[in-house]
């Protein structure tokens, strides 16, 4: 039975999330030596405490013990927050260049005449780079961890607080319900994290399996999809930023009850959509350079992906 792909974001990731781990070309690819572009956000991190670090030494030595413990703090957040755009980068890059290789080595004919044809084949090569070393499931497991935990623990609070409209527990005290409203933007800053991170590894998949088909030149290939990708990521989160503005000017003016709680739903609503309709251009863009139709794209993602589930 087919399924069609309405929402292709969810099929995709359900594809990267769970590959099939037996299959030869799969296996082939991920026990390929990994490349060191994975290493790149941290050594982005690391650079950028350096810096840090000096221009406080040159500035004011009493300050660098501050501002050691505060990067301590702020750093693997800054990481945690911009996970899906700094690890986008590094399997953006290696995702083009194997590809790449995998052309060179195996004539893209003779992946097409795989049952999975020419697009299934470049989609499992994908998703194998993603999953050497296991990387792609160590990074997901530590974002869930620190999303379940935030919402966790922005629902307990949120319980404690409602306790304090007891009759019992008032005390003639006015309830400010403020507090209710920042942890509920806790916990929509919580899903945001995690669509941010569903969506940006399924854009790096898309936009390395597209790069390998534009007419780049050979050398640099990687190098120009990691910027492909920044550009988009950067280009989404303008856009969302500049209308989430505009959107908090019209309902101030408006004066509508829950105007925060319409305005918080209203963003995470046109990111969403924003973000989806790019990965479905790119998906679509996908098929119809590997002379597929969209009935094959989504039995190839039933057949090949979601079978896997259940092997």
């Amino acid at each position: 039975m087919e399924r069609p792909v309405y929402l292709p974001t969810w099929q995709l990731w359900r594809g990267l999330r769970h590959p099939p781990y037996n299959h030869p070309l799969f296996r082939h690819i991920r026990q390929q030596a990994a490349t060191d572009y994975f290493q790149l956000p941290f050594w982005l991190v690391a650079g950028a405490i350096a810096a840090v670090i000096l221009l406080v030494l040159l500035s004011d030595a009493s300050l660098t013990i501050f501002a050691i413990m505060l990067l301590t703090i702020a750093v693997p957040l800054v990481v945690l927050l911009a996970n899906g755009t700094l690890f986008g980068i590094a399997f953006t890059i290696e995702v083009t260049q194997t590809l790449h290789r995998t052309a060179l080595n195996f004539s893209e004919a003779l992946l097409k005449l795989t049952p999975m044809g020419g697009l299934g084949s470049a989609y499992l090569i994908a998703a194998a780079c993603l999953h050497r070393k296991d990387r792609f499931n160590q990074l997901n497991r530590v974002v869930r961890l620190c999303v379940i935990g935030t919402i966790a623990g922005a629902i307990i609070a949120m319980l404690l607080v409602l306790l304090t409209l007891s009759p019992a527990n008032a005390n003639g005290r006015v309830f400010d319900w403020r507090l209710i409203s920042g942890l509920l933007g806790l916990i929509a800053g919580a899903l945001l994290l995690y669509l941010d991170h569903i969506q940006s590894m399924v854009l790096a998949t898309l936009i390395g399996m597209l790069a390998t088909r534009l007419t780049l030149l050979d050398l640099g290939k990687g190098i120009a999809a990691g910027v492909l990708f920044a550009l988009a990521q950067a280009g989404s989160y303008a856009v969302v930023l500049l209308a989430s503005l505009s959107l908090g000017v019209i309902l101030q003016h408006t004066a509508i009850d829950g105007g925060p709680a319409a305005h918080v739903g209203l963003t995470l609503t046109l990111y969403y959509l924003l973000r989806e309709g790019l990965i479905t251009l790119l998906w679509h863009r996908l098929i119809q350079d590997h002379d597929a139709t969209f009935t094959e794209a989504c039995t190839m993602l039933y057949r090949t992906f979601d079978r896997s589930l259940a092997s």
